[in-house]
């Protein structure tokens, strides 16, 4: 028999370093699209007729996860893109700017979407040594909320890695 418990919800929230001690939950979220991106490459050879065992080579693997997020302020603005900067020097204002330089600061840890299944589990989908690589795009409509789209990249910690920048964590308890 089925177990509908174990369902995956559509719904969920957005943390950036998802289980480290600088947590954020940045807020909710209308949608999300994980794909692992993965290239491979049969190795051509004189004589085959078709792939053989053995014979795959992965070129690429670049994780995204995009997300429509529906809240805004100026610790989601910071984290959520590339190259941002708040500036809250006067007071009860606050100036985002965005330089066309991206540094180490710009990458969190990981970035997180977690949803639930419908017996109430964890499941999480996150990339490693994340990047939000979207443009800043808000699209403000009457009678609705404003919705701010959001693609982030997996990135690799070095050169020489074997496992994709990503994790898919499923609370089986």
């Amino acid at each position: 028999m089925a177990d509908f418990g174990k369902i995956v919800l559509g719904e969920g929230k957005l943390i950036a370093n998802f289980g480290e001690v600088s947590e954020t939950n940045l807020g909710y979220v209308r949608g999300a699209t994980f794909n692992e991106n993965i290239t491979i490459r049969h190795i051509e050879v004189d004589g085959k007729k078709g792939n053989i065992a053995g014979d795959a080579v992965v070129e690429t693997v670049d994780p995204t996860l995009e997300v429509v997020m529906m809240e805004i302020n100026s610790t989601n603005m910071a984290s959520v893109f590339t190259g941002v900067s708040v500036d809250a020097t006067t007071p009860a204002t606050t100036t985002i700017t965005r330089t066309l330089l991206i540094n180490s600061a710009d990458y969190l840890t990981n970035i997180a979407f977690v949803g639930k299944t419908k017996g109430g589990k964890d499941a999480v989908i996150k990339l490693l040594n994340a990047s939000g690589e979207g443009s800043v795009n808000l699209a403000f409509a009457d009678k609705a909320e404003v919705e701010i789209p959001l693609i982030f990249h997996g990135n690799y910690s070095t050169i020489d890695d074997t496992t994709a920048p990503y994790e898919i964590i499923i609370d089986e308890a």
